[in-house]
């Protein structure tokens, strides 16, 4: 394994402590971007981090039944836009060019999106 690429298929771990659950899924190290969908302030949002455009680790804090999606979009390892990731209206269980596709209709019809860049 020393010196040789490794592929693990455990990308997600799983946590709950009173009312509040989260779901980590893929590996992010390191990363240039990250991206937010829903409430944060509310408790409730799903946490994108992003490396060279695509998306490699997301986090679901008290949103069910969305770390399918997630895991699908860390290992499609597909480029998407941060923009198409934070847009509630777009399923994630889209393929990353629908998503992309969408982000830009809604951008050209001035709809903000949220994002933060890492360093």
């Amino acid at each position: 394994m020393l010196g040789q690429p490794v592929s693990s298929d455990r990308t997600s771990t799983s946590r709950q402590h009173d009312d509040v659950g989260m779901e980590y899924s893929g590996y992010a190290p390191q990363w240039d971007q990250a991206g937010f969908r829903g409430g944060r302030a509310g408790g409730q949002f799903i946490a994108f981090w992003l490396r060279g455009g695509r998306v490699a680790a997301g986090m679901n804090v008290s949103v069910w039944d969305r770390n399918e999606h997630v895991q699908a979009l860390a290992r499609s390892r597909r480029a998407v836009e941060v923009a198409a990731l934070a847009d509630p209206a777009p399923r994630l269980a889209r393929r990353p060019a629908s998503l992309r596709r969408e982000a830009k209709r809604r951008n050209d019809h001035g709809t903000q999106s949220q994002s933060a860049t890492a360093s």
